[in-house]
């Protein structure tokens, strides 16, 4: 059975151990916040807390959906409304959506404010920050570290430090980096830079995976919030789970017919003739089919991993989004993690695959239905490789 939990964000105040939500539902992403969503009767939903402010108020509240101790989502209530039936229903994105649409300000900090880690001087995180260093991971973390050191915004998330913060990060191809030394990665604050949008390209085009997870303490009084960071890539191929149509899964699924390009070209910063332009292009046997990929706010090595992406995902044009499952002992549905990669049969007229291998990148569940549906896409259209690596190898892509 499914229990909500209200909290204050900023105190960690319990409003409501078991808070009576009606159509109770939770959303998992991959990389992305997810949500927590639902109904409530209109007199809880207005109800006044010791402080002053209503339960289910925005900005202010977070629920958590648990199964005994264990925390499906959380979420910070941002949207409410009343229902035609009288209730009110509210939506609460994962707590890593709280940089969205959050400015880069000027510096020094308010007087007073600190880090979440005190071993890490502001002046590491503006060092960070302002191009000195050049780590994307440690990047995404020192931005993260800024807004909860600013006043009333920290939320208690703590950002996996992979490889220590003082340690440049080392993986297959060498060690990350983002910029060089005549084009530094940096923040200005008259760039106007949304800070939710940066730590979403940077995981992106790095590329690294991160997962936001919820958990109690032993006596369930405190819950501990953390993004889970994995590079290149979070989850594994799950050969130990079964899926079968007719055994758990719901709808038989076909296989999606979708845009097709084996030519990709990319254009980033830049003005008219001197904007940066790169691109990348395979003879699989088709008429040549060429497509463009625009981002003027992509530096050399960003856009290069853009086409790159972009070049891989439509080479390829057929494409799986959701699979209906239902809880199974040969596929629990307590065992599926985003970032998994499990086997799908499918079907489609003209393909010969019976079955293809497909990453879940959502997971959604409903209070009571017994089945999640899990949006998924072709494993193929992922690359793990790092972007960033010294030496890395980036085939046929050239300036245009």
């Amino acid at each position: 059975m499914v229990r909500y939990h209200l909290q204050r964000v900023r105190t960690g105040e319990w409003l409501s151990r078991d808070f009576p939500v009606r159509g109770g539902a939770q959303s998992l992403a991959l990389s992305g916040p997810g949500q927590v969503m639902g109904a409530v009767d209109g007199r809880e939903a207005s109800r006044i807390a010791g402080d002053g402010l209503p339960f289910l108020d925005k900005w202010s509240t977070a629920i958590y959906a648990a199964e005994g101790r264990r925390i499906i989502h959380g979420g910070i209530i941002q949207h409410r409304g009343f229902t035609p039936d009288g209730l009110v229903a509210f939506t609460a994105p994962g707590f890593c959506s709280y940089p969205t649409g959050m400015p880069w300000t000027a510096h020094p900090l308010p007087s007073g404010a600190g880090t979440l880690d005190p071993t890490i001087p502001l002046e590491t995180i503006y060092a960070v920050l302002d191009g000195q260093y050049r780590n994307p991971i440690r990047i995404f973390r020192a931005i993260w570290l800024y807004i909860q050191a600013q006043p009333r915004s920290n939320i208690g998330l703590e950002v996996d430090d992979i490889g220590g913060w003082h340690e440049q990060l080392s993986v297959r191809q060498g060690t990350l980096t983002i910029g060089t030394n005549q084009e530094p990665y940096g923040l200005s604050w008259w760039a106007n830079t949304d800070l939710g949008a940066e730590l979403n390209n940077l995981a992106a085009n790095t590329p690294f995976d991160y997962n936001e997870l919820h958990s109690f303490s032993d006596d369930m009084a405190t819950v501990k919030h953390r993004l889970q960071i994995g590079t290149p890539r979070l989850g594994g191929r799950r050969e130990d789970l079964r899926f079968a149509v007719g055994e758990n899964i719901v709808v038989p699924m076909e296989f999606e017919e979708s845009e097709y390009a084996n030519e990709i070209w990319g254009i980033g910063k830049g003005n008219g003739a001197a904007s940066i332009r790169v691109s990348t292009a395979v003879d699989d046997g088709r008429l040549r089919r060429p497509r463009t990929y625009t981002d003027k706010t992509s530096s050399r090595e960003r856009i290069t991993t853009q086409v790159r992406d972009q070049l891989t995902k439509l080479l390829d044009p057929v494409e799986i989004s959701t699979m209906v499952v239902v809880d199974h002992r040969n596929a629990p549905l307590s065992a599926l993690s985003v970032g998994d990669e499990i086997l799908a049969p499918v079907e489609h007229h003209g393909r010969t695959e019976s079955a293809m291998w497909v990453r879940i990148v959502g997971i959604d569940y409903t209070d009571g239905s017994g089945h999640a549906a899990l949006s998924v896409q072709r494993a193929s259209a992922f690359n793990y490789s790092t972007t960033f690596a010294e030496g890395a190898d980036f085939g046929d892509i050239g300036d245009g």
